[in-house]
């Protein structure tokens, strides 16, 4: 801290990259004493050229350990989840003095990725009449398949939906990302079956969404789907969305209902 004039030359130290994407930052900025200045940062980016690159620093496979019988086992592995991000670091260098250690390092960070434009044409579904169960879907936009980025979409038969609450309504606004706002189920069983094929290999899938982002995961937000198999009013299996230690992506945990006691069967990553 003085009371001159200083001016610094910025430059840019690179972290991990990711193709298409470069900072960009101005060559010079002069701050006056008592002066705050606020210094633009440009990420230039070439969607088309986009890749998910990991940070070399990063394993690639994960797997998850629990203590059984009196040892470690693994109960499930599989490629890390993980976000492509460019970082690294600003460096400002007063022009007038050559001590590197009135350096001045400031660390960005940034996470571009592509983005898919894919929906159903239309805001409606229209079925022919009141008795038929199929129609075909027409879709519109951009699909993403590039570097490792892929869109999906899926269909699912709507179940529920609920109004949203009003967040003054909630103790926490966070509270948002559990207040329902569509529940629905699909199962490709049907499809076997019409290709001749066994309907007990088909899978059943849920689709839920919330009025609120689901920016964390901890007990004390968690959704949970509850199956009665044999239609006799009691639960029999619970899927609960979760972690386990040494994975960084969900889970879905499949819970199987052993008398007065619950057992986990099976996980899957959401």
């Amino acid at each position: 801290m003085d009371s001159v004039a200083h001016t610094y030359e910025l430059s840019y130290q690179y972290g991990p990259e990711i193709p298409g994407s470069r900072p960009e930052v101005p060559p010079l900025v002069t701050v006056e004493p008592g002066e705050t200045v606020k210094v633009p940062i440009t990420f230039s980016t070439y969607t088309p050229a986009l890749e998910k690159t990991i940070d070399p620093a990063l394993e690639k496979e994960q797997t998850a350990m629990a203590y059984v019988n009196g040892q470690y086992q693994p109960i499930i592995s599989g490629k890390r989840q993980y976000i492509a991000s460019v970082s690294g670091r600003i460096l400002f260098e007063d022009a007038n003095q050559d001590d590197w250690e009135e350096l001045i390092r400031l660390p960005v960070h940034a996470a571009p990725k592509p983005i898919s434009t894919m929906k159903v044409q239309g805001s409606e579904i229209q079925f022919e009449n009141g008795k038929a169960t199929e129609t075909t879907v027409k879709l519109a936009g951009q699909d993403v398949n590039q570097g490792g980025y892929r869109s999906m979409m899926g269909a699912f038969e709507l179940g529920a939906a609920s109004p949203r609450i009003p967040t003054e309504n909630l103790d926490l606004p966070s509270s948002q990302s559990m207040d329902l706002q569509y529940v629905g189920a699909a199962s490709d069983a049907p499809a076997l079956k019409a290709a001749g094929q066994n309907p007990n290999d088909g899978k059943i899938y849920f689709g839920i969404s919330t009025w609120g982002i689901w920016d964390s995961m901890h007990p004390g937000r968690q959704l949970q789907v509850t199956l009665d198999t044999n239609r006799d009013g009691k639960p029999d299996y619970n899927l609960e969305v979760g972690t386990e230690k040494g994975l960084d992506y969900p889970l879905v945990k499949v819970w199987k209902a052993n008398g007065d006691t619950w057992e986990i069967t099976n996980r899957y990553p959401l």
